[in-house]
């Protein structure tokens, strides 16, 4: 119960945060919500292997959110660097998730091979940390999908949202 109130407060924190770093929250918004979704493929890695939410796996929850919304900031920043624009166009998003492409997958590659020999448990020691491996790997693999494919659908989708809710 306490971890789920420190999640919530951590997204609240990450949503203040990036909505100023952004200047938008459109932007913040689709960064919120695929950093939570990808928090779906943690908790499926953990099931799948059998091992329990605990401390050290919920460590690995927050360590895939400050990847995932490193990668979000990544993309919206790329989209905004035009001079004379502020708000951030949907194809724009589009382009940038499209030149960030290889950046974001090789980064998201090396991070899950350098944890796959806990989650496999080579070696002394990795049976402590075998749960914040576990849950850094399903996380980063469902990370991959949510912050390329699925965070331009979202931000269209808010961005069309508004400008109905607008007429």
């Amino acid at each position: 119960r306490e971890m789920g109130i420190i999640l919530v407060a951590a997204l609240g924190v990450l949503l203040i945060m990036v909505g100023l770093q952004l200047g938008s929250q459109r932007a913040a918004w689709t960064v919120l919500l695929g950093t939570s979704l990808s928090a779906v493929g943690a908790l499926w890695m953990l099931v799948l292997r059998g091992i329990p939410l605990d401390s050290t796996a919920f460590l690995g929850m927050l360590l895939v959110f400050a990847i995932v919304v490193n990668n979000g900031i990544l993309i919206f920043s790329l989209a905004r660097r035009r001079p004379g624009e502020e708000q951030v166009r949907p194809f724009r998003i589009v382009l940038a998730c499209r030149q960030r492409l290889r950046p974001i997958l090789m980064t998201m590659a090396a991070d899950v091979m350098g944890f796959l020999p806990l989650v496999v448990g080579i070696g002394h020691g990795t049976d402590l940390l075998k749960p914040l491996a576990t849950a850094v790997t399903g996380g980063l693999v469902i990370a991959i999908f949510m912050s390329l494919f699925l965070a331009p659908v979202i931000f269209i989708g808010i961005s069309r949202l508004l400008v109905h809710l607008r007429k």
